[in-house]
């Protein structure tokens, strides 16, 4: 942990006086990423009349990250972000470190082979034990808050396999889908478990991801309802479980604030262990 973090010598203004304190700072670096192509992105197999689309053979970015386990989230990146192909990581695809924060992606061809497994059905009482371990569980925030968290829940095995913890939110995402590619692990039938709201941008990058069960401790936007709703996407926020009197309800419909959600939710799930909103959720892949 420590080389994530920096002593600082700060200055606080607290209870109407000014303080000096050592306080913890979150350490964010720059990771050079480039990437190649081996291939079409539309691949080998594909139909011949499918739409060729834009795919540069080589580019370079810099992305800004905690510096640790850099690997997983440049191939993410790259394969979320750069390649434009739908079903992005269904193909070969590589990682290598260059230098400590400089990493190379080779992007190869399609993959081909049985489709991706449908989600698992999931039962509420299980979704609120998961969402509790998750994010009681240690991790990078507690000594600064600075972090947010994502995971990749198996519904069928009902464990958390991998969690990723950074600075961005989106981060978070491209970490999971690298070791989803590294692992050879799809994620269709998975869960995302995620600690920040569900925007339309996040929704969209776990929907590349391969994810079709998304549940979000905090808020979900409009957008990012429709989107899921579209793509036959389970999409469930405002999840807190242990939920007692000092748990407030989520704002009301319409109400101020960044985390108000999108009007007429499906259902709120509610017992003494916490409770969720349902937005979207046409396959009924949570059991009611």
């Amino acid at each position: 942990m420590t080389d994530l973090l920096s002593t600082l010598r700060l200055s606080q203004y607290r209870n109407s006086a000014w303080r000096e304190i050592d306080d913890a700072v979150t350490r964010e670096t720059g990771v050079s990423v480039s990437w190649r192509r081996d291939a079409s992105p539309c691949g080998e197999n594909d139909e011949a009349d499918a739409p060729q689309e834009s795919f540069p053979s080589r580019g370079s970015a810099v992305l800004w990250a905690c510096p640790r386990d850099l690997a997983p989230l440049a191939l993410g990146h790259v394969l979320l972000d750069r390649v434009p192909a739908p079903l992005c990581l269904h193909r070969e695809a590589g990682v290598e470190a260059t230098a400590p924060l400089a990493f190379a992606v080779r992007v190869g061809t399609a993959l081909t082979g049985t489709p991706p497994p449908p989600p698992a059905r999931w039962e509420a009482p299980q979704l609120l034990e998961a969402m509790r371990a998750f994010i009681g569980a240690e991790g990078l925030w507690d000594a600064t808050g600075c972090f947010h968290r994502a995971g990749v829940f198996s519904v069928k095995e009902g464990r958390l396999l991998v969690r990723a913890e950074d600075i961005g939110r989106h981060n978070c995402i491209d970490r999971l889908a690298g070791w989803s590619v590294q692992e050879r692990v799809p994620l269709s039938d998975k869960a995302l478990l995620i600690s920040a709201r569900l925007t339309a941008s996040l929704c969209a990058k776990a929907l590349r991801a391969g994810f079709r069960v998304l549940v979000s401790r905090s808020a979900v936007t409009t957008a990012a309802l429709e989107m899921a709703a579209r793509a036959g996407a389970t999409l469930a926020g405002f999840t807190r479980a242990d939920c007692g009197p000092d748990c407030a309800p989520p704002p009301e419909p319409g109400g101020p604030g960044p985390d108000t959600p999108p009007p007429a939710p499906v259902k709120t799930a509610e017992d003494s262990g916490g409770r969720f909103t349902v937005f979207t959720d046409v396959p009924g892949r949570i059991t009611r």
